[in-house]
């Protein structure tokens, strides 16, 4: 579900989405835990992609917050998206 809700934004507004236009997703992932494929395997992507990092958070939420924060200050701008395929730590 939530591949669809990026592949729908970046077909509708892509220019907004692609900041360097490159014409592919930048994202940072965080995952719940180490391997869990099940939920990595609902984000169905059927656009160009480039995972800039990922951080596991362990299911727990201030993980979550302090590994935003992390990614923003090394990564910046080039971030896009951030995919939770753990929808537990929306």
């Amino acid at each position: 579900m939530q591949g669809n809700i990026i592949v729908d934004a970046w077909n509708k507004s892509k220019i907004s989405v692609d900041k360097n236009y490159d014409n592919a997703l930048q994202y940072v992932m965080l995952e719940g835990s180490t391997n869990n494929i099940y939920a990595v395997s609902r984000i169905n992507l059927s656009i160009s992609t480039e995972k800039i990092a990922s951080k596991i958070c362990n299911w727990e939420e201030d993980e979550a917050k302090d590994a935003i924060s992390n990614l923003f200050l090394k990564y910046g701008n080039k971030i896009e998206y951030i995919l939770l395929p753990n929808l537990s730590l929306k």
